[in-house]
């Protein structure tokens, strides 16, 4: 049996020739990136803020003095490592209120694409590891895909910084860029307000004195933190306000949270504006009328606008303050439900209806007469005494206070502990006397018991920033606000202007809250 021959063969060649052969393939696909990277650069720069005209000011880290530069192969990898400890100290100090898991023995979760803008993704592995193998920082291992990054924490020997100047021309450029994003979407009003931030003072020789006599509560957020560990972060949170290291950050549902928003109430009256102090103009009852003036809104409203404020939907790329153009109105059996933007809060800026002697309203619907413990409920949240009304003999009003805000965000039928259900009393005692506005909150808890918070918050917010501040930046854009959710603080000469813009804007609604000035 013949084996029959193959085709012939290639003709061979040199190994200098085939090396020749895949350098010059390797120069014309080295041509092809560049041209590729020129194209892709040249379209980018079409979108990228222009420099400006002095230049990118370097960045300011806060780094412990322990971290040492000779840990790091070069500096590119020590000023990546002084960005993620800064940031990781931010996060630590200024988010450790509103952050879940960012207190003292907590890990703050930290994106992997958000870090990678600014730090390349090899150069930031490297870094992690050796903060990590240094026992720098420290990482819980846990990451769940569309639901949580990996948590990192500073170590509590290295939470005590100074600052240092980046000089890396490169990631200073990149930080800035990634912050001129931040401020080309920010709403105008919170860039107006982050404008009256960088114009604060405090003293800090004052604020030294008062921290030494201030002691943490041990049982707040089940944290064991030591006094020296409490005075840390409070002397940390202080020195950054003197530097002028001020942000601001708005979430999805308008609230504003800053570094005076987190600063003790025991150091805000060091806070001065070219030598004045501030004077804080505070909201009593806040959240319980916002609670109040939604259940009269949502007792004579159709089933359309009722599944809408249930259905409510937050997004952070919307505009969180257009809550009066939106109102909640009743929709006929012709309107169309498809132009209905979801993401809106559901309020009414207007003037609530009057019914006539009929007891219709203009538009001849008959309205149905509110309920007498709303009627009363709306009056003594105008009168800033439910906390009082609710309390009894020998109980701390201030601890009903947080008593009662948890109890309206709550799971509704109470928390089991040891397998054992346990109800809300303060909840128990607020159905009991106001009905109409538990059954309110309970229909905003149908599918999620946080739409409640949202709601009213968002409702609270849009009122309190987007009405009032709004305004106070439209008619005075040269005044001084500094907010703290429902507490505005101005100078001693604008009280007058400011006390009367709250009162009109909450005139619009039909209630005359009772401002607190101190």
């Amino acid at each position: 049996m013949t084996v029959p021959k193959n085709d012939a063969e290639p003709p061979r060649t040199s190994a200098k020739l085939w090396a020749a052969k895949q350098a010059e393939q390797d120069r014309k696909r080295k041509e092809i990136i560049n041209a590729r990277r020129l194209v892709t650069r040249t379209c980018n720069k079409k979108s990228r803020p222009p420099l400006p005209s002095g230049g990118v000011k370097p960045a300011r880290f806060y780094v412990s003095p322990q971290v040492q530069r000779a840990w790091f192969p070069d500096e590119r990898h020590w000023w990546g490592a002084c960005y993620l400890l800064n940031l990781l100290h931010w996060k630590w100090l200024a988010k450790w209120k509103w952050v879940r898991n960012a207190g003292l023995n907590g890990h703050v979760p930290l994106l992997q694409r958000h870090l990678e803008k600014v730090v390349h993704h090899s150069v930031l592995k490297q870094v992690k590891q050796i903060l990590i193998d240094r026992g720098v920082i420290g990482c819980d291992l846990t990451a769940i895909i569309g639901r949580k990054a990996y948590g990192y924490r500073l170590a509590p020997e290295y939470r005590k910084t100074e600052l240092l100047f980046c000089a890396d021309i490169k990631l200073n450029r990149k930080i800035w860029e990634a912050q001129a994003q931040v401020e080309g979407v920010r709403h105008p009003l919170l860039s107006w307000l982050l404008a009256c931030l960088r114009r604060l003072e405090i003293d800090s020789k004052q604020a030294a004195a008062v921290i030494a006599t201030l002691r943490p509560r041990r049982k707040r957020r089940k944290q064991q933190l030591t006094v020296e560990d409490y005075h840390l972060r409070l002397t940390e949170h202080v020195q950054q306000m003197t530097n002028g290291e001020h942000r601001l950050h708005g979430d999805a549902y308008g609230r504003v949270h800053t570094l005076v928003v987190n600063l003790k109430r025991e150091l805000r009256h060091l806070l001065t504006m070219d030598g004045q102090p501030l004077v804080s103009i505070d909201l009593s009852c806040s959240q319980p009328l916002m609670i109040a003036v939604l259940t009269m809104r949502y007792f004579n409203k159709s089933k359309m606008a009722m599944h809408r404020l249930i259905n409510m939907k937050h997004d952070q790329d919307k505009d969180p303050y257009n809550a009066p153009n939106k109102a909640l109105v009743n929709n006929s059996k012709h309107t169309s439900t498809s132009n209905v933007t979801a993401y809106m809060p559901i309020t009414n800026a207007r003037a609530p209806k009057t019914p006539t002697k009929q007891g219709v309203c203009a538009k001849g619907v008959p309205l149905r007469p509110l309920p007498a413990d709303l009627h009363e409920f709306v009056r003594v949240c105008q009168d800033g005494t439910l906390y009082e009304v609710m309390s009894r003999p020998g109980e701390s009003v201030k601890r009903n206070k947080r008593r009662l805000l948890s109890a309206f965000y709550a799971r509704p039928g109470g928390k089991r502990v040891s397998g054992v259900i346990r109800r809300n009393q303060m909840w128990l005692r607020f159905a009991e006397r106001f009905p109409t506005a538990a059954k309110f909150l309970l229909d905003l808890k149908v599918k999620d018991y946080r739409r409640a918070a949202w709601v009213v918050q968002n409702f609270e917010a849009t009122m309190v920033l987007g009405n009032v501040c709004g305004r106070i930046m439209r008619e005075q854009p040269d005044a001084v606000i500094v907010t703290v959710h429902d507490c505005l603080m101005t100078t001693p000469d604008r009280v007058p202007y400011v006390t009367r813009v709250i009162r009109e804007e909450y005139a619009k609604i039909g209630v005359n809250p009772k401002l607190k000035v101190q």
